[in-house]
């Protein structure tokens, strides 16, 4: 059997954690620090993949490391370590390397702060939004920003966070089905982050969807979201008898789905 190069032996250490192993690589004479395999990753990429923070500081040791090479989908060591939320981590290859903070993924157009407030990664989203230049409003492939992936998985603190900074965009809508942050949190019954989006007074409360038309209101009875459908209504900008591609109402879809609570707030 052919023996394992160095570059196999270090990425598989890198990805399994196996701290000795690595050092003993490293110790060698031209070690393949920035070599990549076929995927285009490092080392270092895959112990961040991997979340081993002690391989990732062993390898960051190197004097050739280069911390900012791109796998073939534009994932960088930076990328895998916010994608799964590692602070400690992020935060010392914001220091060493020299990263483009808004550059897109190959395959979805997402960026740092796209894929941190998509997964609720409270700690990563507020270190990347102190990061100089970060574009708070960076839309993926579908235009969806990460507001819009944080409202669309119901991460309220992370929600909070981005309608705190001074140049947030409340209100943009995907190219697909033309849905907004307050049309999803309407849609899934996520009512503190509809609040919050509502408080905001920079979001359309009637804008309707590309494909059916719907409104928040007829999204909010569909669900039979109370709380919403009253929020909704107390904008006093709602027009509760605004009809779908379907020709349906919100109260029509209270009748349809028997949300017995709704009927008085739809008459």
């Amino acid at each position: 059997m052919k023996p394992q190069s160095l570059q196999t032996r270090l990425m598989i250490a890198a990805a399994t954690g196996n701290y000795q192993e690595v050092k003993s690589i490293l110790a060698t004479d031209n070690a393949p620090v920035n070599e990549t395999d076929s995927d285009g990753r490092t080392a270092l990429c895959y112990a961040a993949r991997g979340n081993h923070n002690e391989v990732m500081k062993l390898l960051l040791a190197a004097d050739a490391i280069d911390v900012d090479l791109k796998d073939k989908r534009g994932w960088t060591a930076l990328t895998f370590a916010v994608a799964h939320g590692n602070d400690t981590m992020v935060e010392v290859l914001l220091q060493r390397g020299h990263p483009d903070i808004n550059a897109k993924a190959k395959d979805d157009g997402r960026t740092l702060l796209s894929y941190a407030a998509g997964q609720g990664y409270d700690a990563v989203v507020r270190r990347l939004l102190a990061t100089a230049n970060v574009d708070i409003n960076a839309a993926d492939s579908e235009n969806w920003t990460p507001l819009t992936f944080a409202a669309g998985h119901g991460h309220t603190t992370v929600v909070r966070d981005l309608l705190a900074a001074d140049d947030i965009d409340p209100d943009p809508k995907d190219t697909i089905y033309g849905c907004t942050p307050l049309c999803i949190a309407c849609e899934q019954g996520y009512t503190e982050i509809a609040r919050d989006l509502l408080a905001t007074g920079r979001v359309d409360p009637n804008v309707q969807t590309f494909d059916k038309g719907r409104r928040p209101l007829h999204l909010a009875a569909i669900g039979g979201w109370e709380d919403i459908v009253k929020m909704l209504l107390a904008t006093g900008k709602v027009d509760v008898n605004a009809k779908d591609n379907n020709g349906c109402t919100a109260r029509d879809y209270a009748i349809e789905n028997n949300y017995k609570a709704l009927f008085k707030y739809l008459d």
